[in-house]
């Protein structure tokens, strides 16, 4: 009888052992199998015995790229397209093309409508995006562009060589090939001949781009020291506008002499650069600044000397415009009012037509500059760091035109259709603008066209 109650005692305990182990092991396939580490869902998990939380890595995102054609939108008015990606875009240039807008610029994004980081170029077909193209690495820095004989001639470079670009009517790389780096350029076509001007550190050199893409240096050169190329003018001769540490130089070229120094304006800073064309003369206007103010200067476009000068004491920008045979100077709150040779006949003060504001959409602060635009008579911008206005000069009353949150922007002329020529608008913008909404990144590229009516309002 003991026996039996002792064979008892132990199958309970061999029962209790076994329904333990089983309990134990259930318990194990509900929290997961982790080696022994307990679950991170549980409270109190990982107290004690040196073991650590398992966290899951967070799941990756795929790019989202965008479909194209995008077409562009009518807002307020306005017809607005943009490109862009996730970072901000930064514009480079712009150049109207076998019946497209192409934009150029620099992103950094790798989504939406840019998949990898470099320098593109966006092909806008009236308002759509048809396309953007990547054309440079992100090691490249952008140059120069133009249109050529047989093509679209993009330029860029590297720290150690010069990368020529041809592409044709489709925008399609037809042709590359490179030369010597330089610090700067200016591309310069007459006729059918493609002239490169390159600056060194030390000197200036020409060389002639055939159709082929093929690069033939000229052994004429000019010793200048740190020369910034600004323009290239058609006159008797070739005429180059070139900045260094000490002023403005004006140097000719000619394909069978070289180049020579014609004149130049010292200890200033080049602003702008407006012709002034009276009768058959073909002088031009030189704005700079210098530690006085700015410095308009007169130069006899057949002679390239300087024949007067007016200085604006105490100004830190300034836009010229011309009116019929007159030129304006506006710097602050001032219009000065010049004949044709730059001889002063008027200074008064200006209004501006902005409701409450003293400058257009509320531009304030002492970063605010003027900004003239090239090939337009009476429109210049008006901007500090954030925003800008394009603004127009009646002669004596500055109204706005269009303004928005952005920075770098640039007025071009393209056909509207029916023989007209419309009003665009290319700028760095935010989603800060009302019409903006669609801005994919911090910053997009923004292509707007002002309507016809407002355009035909400022002719």
């Amino acid at each position: 009888m003991q026996r039996q109650k002792t064979i008892a005692k132990w199958l309970a305990i061999i029962l209790l052992l076994t329904a333990i182990v089983a309990a134990y092991l259930a318990l194990n396939a509900v929290l997961g199998k982790n080696n022994g580490a307990p679950s991170p869902d549980i409270a109190g998990a990982g107290d004690g015995g040196g073991t650590t939380d398992v966290i899951s890595p967070p799941p990756v995102k795929e790019p989202v790229y965008s479909s194209f054609p995008r077409q562009g939108e009518t807002v307020d008015g306005l017809t607005v397209s943009h490109v862009g990606g996730d970072c901000a875009e930064a514009f480079l240039d712009s150049v109207y093309y076998e019946g497209k807008r192409l934009i150029i610029f620099s992103s950094e994004s790798e989504q939406y409508d840019v998949r990898s980081k470099g320098i593109h170029m966006a092909i806008f077909d009236g308002h759509s995006l048809c396309a953007v193209n990547k054309i440079a690495e992100a090691d490249e820095e952008y140059v120069r562009c133009g249109l050529v004989q047989n093509g679209l001639l993009i330029i860029s470079k590297t720290a150690s060589i010069t990368i020529l670009r041809l592409y044709d009517g489709n925008c399609r790389l037809i042709a590359e090939n490179s030369c010597d780096a330089y610090s700067s350029y200016m591309l310069f076509q007459s006729g059918a001949a493609v002239t490169l001007f390159a600056a060194s550190a030390d000197k200036l050199v020409a060389m002639t781009i055939t159709k082929a893409l093929d690069v033939v240096r000229k052994n004429y050169l000019h010793s200048i020291e740190n020369a910034e190329l600004l323009y290239a003018i058609s006159l008797s001769e070739t005429m180059l506008i070139v900045q260094n540490q000490s002023g403005i130089k004006l140097i000719s070229y000619n394909a069978n002499e070289g180049f020579s120094l014609k004149s130049e304006i010292l200890n200033c800073r080049f602003v702008q650069l407006l012709p002034s064309v009276s009768g058959a003369d073909r002088n031009f206007v030189i704005a700079a600044e210098n530690d006085e103010g700015i410095l308009l200067t007169n130069i006899d476009g057949a002679t390239a000397k300087s024949d007067y000068s007016f200085l604006i004491e105490g100004a830190n920008s300034v836009a010229c415009v011309t009116r019929g045979n007159n030129i304006f100077a506006i710097a602050g709150k001032t219009a000065y009012k010049f004949c044709s040779h730059l001889e002063l006949q008027d200074e008064y003060e200006i209004t501006f037509a902005n409701g409450n504001y003293d400058m257009p959409f509320d531009i304030t602060g002492e970063d605010i500059i003027y900004a003239a635009v090239n090939g337009e008579n009476e429109l210049f911008f008006v901007q500090n760091a954030a925003k800008f206005a394009l603004v127009r000069f009646d002669g004596e009353t500055v109204r706005t035109v269009f303004s928005a949150a952005g920075t770098e922007a640039t007025l071009v002329r393209e056909p509207l259709g029916n023989g007209e020529r419309g009003i665009s608008m290319l700028f760095e913008g935010t989603a800060a603008n009302d019409f903006a909404y669609m801005c994919f990144g911090e910053a997009d590229l923004f292509y707007t066209t002002l309507s016809s009516e407002l355009t035909n309002a400022l002719k």
